[in-house]
């Protein structure tokens, strides 16, 4: 491929975050391009403020050979106009479209979105790659493992594509950062600072083991753990830190701590290496001791999340969480002796779960004393065992894939798309609110004492910072129903 004078073009559409990520699969797929010979141009739509009639600009400048989408669920309809927006402009411009929801739903994407002329499923370097080939006349269309299309008025599926061994992913060619931080669009608000810094984030592994029933990641990954070497990662990590004094990183792994000697390695090397880095990761309960914890503080780590998702066994056992109580906790107290902040994922909603579990996960919350909370709403994703529960059982009340959020505070007016098997839409909202101001307010008293009002830094810390980060409507739109809400929970706990 190399020679050839092609291009593409590689979208990522707005989201309804506060603080959208870096696309990081997208500069994946726009790394082995550029290594074959392919100019990629990386369109971060939301962060870089691309607008339709913007895009349209960027089509008649690069006449790409072709364009890829990445879309989650909840960016579908912004994926459909930026689709139709691309055909409009350059009607045989091929267009291939990937991620979680594209691989979850191939068929019924293809079907819905005429605009959409070709489905990459699972691991896109590979098919992304055999596609390009196929564009230039070198490869046959039914060769391409893992493409889904139209062929007749029919839908093709091809046989599907195996996940990339360790050495191959170890053999993929070095990260086109460029194609995202040479922007300087990505930046956040510490939780230890006063001011916006520059973010970064690294993946270090794919695949999580664990078997979560609300979990999508078997869509793609399909369970199965493959850590990338360590020389890789700091190699990563040194590039960041040195080309765009990366000093704030994000380790976006499921479980950063599964191999804990791997940890251990990683850890030296940062620490041998002299980078003064601050590290934030994600950890399972079950794969944490004192020794782990202190090496990754030494090491830069500064935040540990965890995914409790709820303080009631029988909950946790329903959604095949893997994890007992009493390994919560202890990770807790090993992680506040480590002197690391900690982060408690829990959720609402979740299979055999009813307000009296609700009260339970409140009062663990309480018990387990978490630095920060947050908590989602069971959402059941394409791809996911709990997707494939609820649709049998007649739970889901919505099929507009823009509501597929599971945060109140980042829509206007929310109602979960879905009900349980204990709880309809309104009390899953109800304990989302309940388990949300429970923490809010518990945190206030321990932080500002109980007069909070009197002490100046609750307005810095708790109204000034959010303003920053959410913007001054969003703030005051979710405090108005953080308190509305904690009033009507407060009545039907009492109830």
């Amino acid at each position: 491929m190399r020679g050839n004078k092609m291009n593409a073009i590689l979208f990522h559409p707005p989201s309804r975050m506060n603080e959208p990520d870096p696309p990081l699969g997208v500069v994946y797929l726009a790394s082995v391009l550029e290594h074959a010979g392919c100019a990629t141009e990386v369109v971060d739509m939301e962060p870089q403020g691309v607008n339709l009639k913007q895009v349209r600009a960027i089509l008649r400048s690069h006449k790409p050979l072709f364009v890829g989408i990445s879309f989650m669920t909840a960016q579908y309809s912004y994926m459909k106009q930026l689709v139709r927006t691309i055909k409009s402009e350059m009607r045989d411009v091929p267009i291939i479209a990937g991620g979680v929801h594209a691989s979850a739903l191939p068929e019924d994407l293809l079907t819905d979105v005429k605009e959409i002329d070709y489905v990459a499923v699972g691991e896109g370097e590979k098919t992304i790659l055999e596609f390009c080939d196929y564009l230039c006349g070198r490869s046959r269309l039914s060769d391409i493992k893992g493409l889904v299309y139209r062929k007749d008025g029919d839908i093709v599926r091809n046989p599907s594509r195996g996940l990339m061994t360790v050495d191959e992913l170890n053999a993929l060619p070095p990260v086109r950062w460029d194609k995202l931080y040479d922007k300087k669009i990505y930046y956040r608000l510490p939780v230890y600072g006063k001011e916006l810094v520059p973010y970064f984030s690294l993946i270090t592994a794919r695949g999580c083991p664990y078997p979560c029933v609300f979990c999508d990641e078997v869509t793609i990954w399909k369970r199965r753990f493959r850590p990338m070497s360590i020389d890789r990662i700091i190699s990563e990590t040194e590039f960041l830190y040195n080309r765009y004094g990366a000093r704030d990183i994000q380790i976006l792994d499921d479980a950063f701590t599964i191999v804990p000697n791997r940890v251990h390695q990683f850890c030296d090397r940062i620490i041998e290496s002299g980078m003064k880095i601050r590290f934030k990761v994600c950890a399972h309960v079950n794969t944490v001791d004192l020794d782990i914890l202190r090496k990754m503080k030494q090491a830069g780590v500064v935040q540990v999340g965890y995914g409790v998702e709820s303080g009631d066994q029988r909950v946790l056992d329903a959604i095949k969480k893997n994890q007992k109580l009493e390994d919560v906790e202890r990770a807790f107290k090993l992680t506040k002796e480590a002197d690391l902040l900690s982060f408690a994922y829990f959720m609402v909603g979740n299979l055999g779960e009813d307000f009296e579990s609700v009260k339970k996960s409140a009062a663990f919350m309480k018990r387990i004393d978490p630095d920060f909370l947050s908590c989602a709403i069971l959402t059941p994703y394409p791809g996911s065992e709990i997707y494939d529960i609820a649709s049998k059982n007649g739970w889901i009340l919505e099929k507009d894939w823009d509501k597929y959020v599971t945060s109140a505070h980042r829509v206007r007016n929310y109602s979960p798309i879905a009900r349980s098997d204990k709880m309809d839409a309104k009390e899953m909202l109800m304990a989302y609110y309940y388990l949300n101001s429970t923490f809010y307010f518990q945190k206030i008293r321990r932080r500002y004492g109980y007069l909070p009002f009197l002490n100046p830094l609750f307005y810095y810390e708790e109204i000034i910072k959010r303003i920053k980060v959410s913007g001054p409507k969003r703030f005051f739109y979710n405090a108005f129903n953080l308190l509305k809400q904690k009033l009507a929970s407060l009545a039907l706990k009492a109830s």
